[in-house]
């Protein structure tokens, strides 16, 4: 087994060695804060790069820079002569060519991924995350799965603008008008209002006026930011498009429609579904199955994020469903459509859930199949919504698949 430095003591540092370990013999973790050096992360001894450069024999030994501050430390290991690294940011592994990141892959199978999921389970249970509070019995213009503004806080760091719109906090960088938080905030309010508290109307059709207002002709909502999607080595310019972006908005238009009776919605939720029913290779977020197998092209999926090949991100798919189902709800000459696309959309859901599933958590989305990753993704807290809106859809289906999911993944949390 070869060895390795690991070139950050932080978050993806640790997340390199549950993977790494496999590969790898990591001598030493690199870490540019002193007060760092000289302590110990899995028993591995923490040094500073000088130290580092004295006690190993580099001609046999890979550097793996471990941190969002990559750029940085590439510049100090080739300002050493050392120009050959690697970088591992979340569960992607590069190559540095000095101009962009290369995907590398890592061939790995399902019996190193045990402890991926059980550090997984473990920061779930102390997180105090739980699925619970998202179990409802679903109906349009009920409750929307008992979201409150509370939990957005909780989840996201949010702060409003002058107008009152919400701005979140993405690392360092701030941004508003994410059509996905308009709408939570949305339906949010029309939560709070639905349980009682009737002056939360006028706050949701608020929010559904912002919501309207930053959907395009082509009945696109749009992302004003640029954003780097991990899986993607170039950021997506401003003006990207999102399969939940879409489904959240008609889960909005649906409900201020029935509070308002007003037709600008149902023209509103046409055009945005239009959008969304539209191929990806014709500028819309509606993919197929072929990128996990030519055998499954006939099933659809509504894309979270754009990707070539598609990486089929569940929670993004799981709201999306909801949207076309809430739109199927309402007096609209386009009912029927969204019923037949939310059709199809259960069928893909009911073949594809056995794919996140990873014997006791489930991944993000499938780029660890697609792009060929030797580990799937995890996102912690994506793992609650996975598991209730399973227990939504079983409820809306009266499935035996997704009651079967249901379970399993609760369980797996317990």
């Amino acid at each position: 087994m070869k060895n390795c430095i690991l070139f950050g003591a932080g978050y993806f540092g640790k997340n390199a060695y549950y993977k790494l370990k496999h590969f790898y013999n990591i001598l030493y973790y690199v870490d540019n804060n002193e007060e760092l050096q000289g302590k110990k992360l899995f028993d591995i001894e923490i040094v500073s790069l000088s130290q580092m450069v004295k006690s190993v024999n580099m001609s046999e030994t890979d550097i793996i820079i471990c941190s969002n501050a990559y750029v940085d430390i590439a510049k100090q290991l080739r300002s050493l002569s050392i120009n050959d690294y690697y970088v591992m940011l979340n569960d992607m592994y590069y190559v540095d060519n000095n101009e962009e990141l290369i995907l590398k892959h890592l061939n790995a199978d399902r019996k190193m991924w045990r402890e991926i999921v059980e550090v997984a389970v473990s920061e779930y249970k102390k997180s105090g995350i739980s699925y619970i509070n998202m179990l409802c019995n679903y109906k349009t213009f009920g409750e929307y799965l008992d979201f409150t503004v509370d939990d957005l806080h909780k989840n996201y760091e949010i702060s409003f603008d002058a107008a009152g719109s919400p701005k979140i906090k993405y690392g360092d960088i701030w941004v508003d008008n994410n059509p996905v938080t308009i709408a939570e905030f949305a339906l949010s309010y029309y939560s709070s209002y639905i349980k009682g508290d009737k002056k939360y109307v006028n706050d949701f059709l608020t929010y559904a006026e912002n919501l309207l207002g930053m959907q395009g002709e082509d009945g696109a909502c749009r992302y004003n930011y640029s954003y780097k999607y991990y899986l993607n080595n170039k950021a997506y310019a401003p003006g990207w498009v999102s399969g939940m972006a879409q489904g959240h908005a008609l889960s909005v238009y649906a409900r201020a429609y029935h509070l308002t009776n007003d037709i600008k919605w149902v023209n509103a939720g046409d055009k945005c579904m239009e959008f969304m029913i539209t191929p990806v290779e014709k500028g819309g977020v509606m993919d197929t199955l072929y990128a996990i197998d030519s055998s499954l092209s006939q099933y659809i999926i509504f894309e979270e994020y754009l990707s070539t090949p598609a990486t089929y991100t569940l929670n993004g798919f799981q709201y999306a469903i909801l949207g076309l189902y809430d739109w199927s709800q309402i007096k609209s000459d386009t009912k029927c459509i969204a019923q037949s696309y939310f059709d199809k959309s259960i069928e893909t859901c009911k073949i594809i859930l056995q794919f996140y599933d990873l014997d006791g958590f489930t991944a993000y989305d499938l780029g660890y199949m697609t792009h060929k990753l030797g580990f799937p993704h995890i996102g912690v807290r994506y793992h609650k919504v996975h598991t209730a809106l399973c227990y939504v859809l079983w409820q809306l289906t009266g499935d035996k698949v997704f009651e079967d999911y249901f379970h399993k993944w609760a369980d797996y949390v317990k």
